[in-house]
C-alpha cells in the first residue's frame, strides 16, 4: 500500500547516512503499520529516494537508508537536513 507521510522532526542527512523520519501520533496509528522494511521511500521535493531500513512500530519513527548515487536524503530547501514537514512517499 502506498502512503504519503509528513516528517515531524528535523534530522541531519549526511552522504551515505540514514535519516530518521518522525511521524505525529495520528500518522503513526494510521500509516506506520503499512510501512515495512525494504519499501521504497522518496522525497516529494527532490528526486532523492532510499529504502526503509528499520521501523519502530511501538513508537513514531522509521529509518531510511539513501540509495546511491544520490547519497543523502536532504530536503531541497535545506542541504544537509531532512526538514520538518517534508513529504515522503512510501511504496
Amino acid at each position: 500500500m502506498a502512503v504519503q507521510i509528513s516528517n515531524r522532526k528535523s534530522c541531519q542527512s549526511l552522504r551515505g547516512g540514514a535519516v530518521i523520519v518522525t511521524l505525529d501520533a495520528t500518522e503513526s496509528i494510521s500509516k506506520l503499520p503499512y510501512i515495512v522494511e525494504g519499501d521504497r521511500a522518496g522525497l516529494v521535493s527532490t528526486p532523492k529516494f532510499g529504502l526503509v531500513a528499520e521501523v519502530d512500530y511501538e513508537g513514531y519513527s522509521f529509518k531510511i537508508n539513501p540509495y546511491m548515487p544520490t547519497g543523502n536524503l536532504a530536503s531541497a530547501s535545506t542541504p544537509g537536513y531532512l526538514t520538518v514537514d517534508e513529504l515522503i512517499n512510501i511504496n
